[in-house]
């Protein structure tokens, strides 16, 4: 059993880790977070009976891991950390976290690449075996990292924007449950996830402003966690007028896009997308064509136009401007006026 103690303003805590040693940590002033963190400790999943002193598997590792993450991760976050995990135990299932080397990554890296991975895939893979380690290291299961996590070099490639003339080519190919959806992405920069989880509420005609809200009744959470709102221009907001007029089902809870009836789209909305994309002569696999691709015209039309940069991320939800600052080297204004300034 764990317990709590204080010296001067500060809360400490005491446990015992999966070693068995006695351990103290530090808590801060508020002992309602002392007896989260002791309650945290107190719940993790008991080492099994006959491992070697100082012995922690990478399987149990993990799934102390994926278990906080279950708490404070995002669903689409929990489910892809998952499937990298279960990647990550073919290779280090049994394996004692203290004794994995650089060469057991070498190893797992190359055996994955002979497998036909590509290498965004396996650094998602190493992102996630990273977060397991250093999950591993904060709850001081183990006493320091035993390896360091090195991803693969990658190649970035600029994204590539739909051009006025291509815009209009996609949305003369699209029919009458393709199109409200590729406007609103070219219009508001919205995530697939954000754009299929719109309901009629998130849409407000009389202000013209179209929100992206959390809905845990079907698990959808916004990324970073942060609910923002967007004006609508005057085409989008004719266009969701139009476009609701034409529905049976457009109470506040429904779906603003309708698979059929009433039913919200699942991710075969991402396959049908893309026929658009095809049948508009516009797909391309390198470009990444598809709803993505409208949210990179989005902000790359942004930035061209001359929106600053934090404008441009709170409009489209980015966490950091550095983000954005990959669109921006898309945006011709901004080059054509620094060549321009050139004396010779």
């Amino acid at each position: 059993m764990g317990s709590i103690f204080k010296r001067g303003d500060v809360f400490y805590v005491s446990f015992k880790d999966a070693a068995g040693r006695r351990v103290k940590r530090a808590a801060g002033r508020n002992l309602a977070e002392a007896q989260r963190q002791l309650e945290d400790v107190e719940t993790r999943p008991p080492l099994p009976a006959g491992l070697p002193q100082g012995v922690y598997p990478f399987t149990l590792a993990a799934k102390d891991y994926l278990r906080r993450l279950s708490i404070y991760g995002r669903p689409a976050s929990i489910k892809n950390s998952g499937i990298a995990v279960k990647h990550l135990l073919g290779s280090f299932g049994s394996r004692d976290v203290n004794r994995l080397r650089s060469a057991d990554l070498d190893t797992y890296i190359l055996t994955r690449r002979d497998a036909g991975v590509k290498d965004r895939t396996i650094n998602t893979e190493l992102i996630v075996f990273r977060a397991v380690l250093n999950h591993a290291v904060h709850t001081e299961n183990i006493p320091k990292l035993p390896v360091r996590v090195r991803l693969l070099k990658i190649t970035k490639t600029l994204p590539k924007a739909l051009s006025p003339e291509q815009v209009e080519r996609l949305l003369n190919a699209a029919d009458h449950r393709t199109k409200p959806v590729i406007l609103t992405a070219l219009y508001t920069g919205f995530r697939f996830q954000e754009l299929i989880s719109l309901n009629w509420s998130d849409v407000d005609f009389e202000r013209r402003t179209i929100s992206v809200t959390s809905k845990p009744e079907i698990g959808f959470a916004p990324k970073t966690h942060v609910e923002r709102t967007n004006p609508m221009s005057h085409r989008l907001w004719s266009a969701l007028q139009e476009h609701r007029s034409n529905l049976k089902h457009t109470r506040p809870q429904h779906p603003v896009f309708q698979m059929k009836a009433g039913v919200r789209w699942t991710p075969r909305l991402i396959r049908v997308i893309r026929d658009v994309f095809e049948t508009a002569g516009l797909y391309r696999k390198e470009d990444k064509s598809g709803l993505h691709q409208c949210r990179r015209t989005f902000a790359t039309n942004l930035l061209d136009k001359g929106v600053s940069i934090e404008t441009t991320r709170q409009l489209g939800g980015w966490a950091s401007v550095v983000m954005v600052q990959t669109y921006a080297t898309t945006a011709d204004r901004a080059k054509r006026e620094a060549v321009e300034q050139l004396p010779f």
